[in-house]
């Protein structure tokens, strides 16, 4: 819903966006960590089971986005299954216990990105980052379908579909957005 308090922002917009987002990039950094693990730590006495899960955890990383995706496997399951294969070629639990760690760090840091539109200007919070605009920056702003446009006047654009559950008022929205950039 939209927030009116002068104190806090005028709207409050929710990006569309899946955790996927970051759970790709995510994973496959950790699953090319884990494969370093193993090459660093490859031991002569079960080399053959080192290579074979080495070539299973750079074959998962590859098809990574499509496993967490298209197939909607957990990125923590598919992490913790690349663990238990790590632990197995390198006969230590430190690694493995480290990835799991860092996968759910990863995991319970992402944070839903969000748009505050505010009398100062337009506010683009993510997981790791926070940019705040002043209005100056901006030639248009406009909401038309759910669909955000936000044409900086130095030409570059962003295009950003917004969360179905809350509902903005677009005319409310675009009128006071075209006031803010006249000013």
């Amino acid at each position: 819903m939209p927030k009116t308090d002068k104190h806090t922002a005028m709207f409050t917009l929710h990006i569309k966006a899946a955790a996927s987002d970051i759970n790709v990039p995510a994973a496959r950094s950790l699953l090319l960590l884990a494969a370093i693990i193993v090459w660093i730590s490859r031991n002569e006495n079960i080399f053959a089971v080192n290579m074979i899960v080495l070539a299973v955890i750079i074959i998962t990383n590859l098809f990574t986005a499509t496993l967490l995706v298209k197939y909607r496997i957990n990125s923590l399951l598919l992490l913790g299954i690349n663990a238990v294969l790590v632990a197995a070629a390198t006969r230590d639990l430190m690694f493995p216990l480290l990835l799991i760690i860092i996968a759910f760090v990863v995991n319970a840091s992402y944070v839903k990105p969000v748009i505050k539109v505010e009398e100062k200007g337009i506010g683009i919070k993510k997981s790791f980052s926070n940019k705040t605009y002043s209005w100056q920056n901006f030639s248009n702003v406009v909401l038309k379908d759910n669909l955000l446009t936000i044409d900086f006047t130095n030409n570059k654009m962003l295009q950003l579909e917004l969360d179905n559950s809350v509902m903005v008022n677009e005319q409310r929205f675009n009128d006071y957005c075209a006031q803010k950039i006249t000013q």
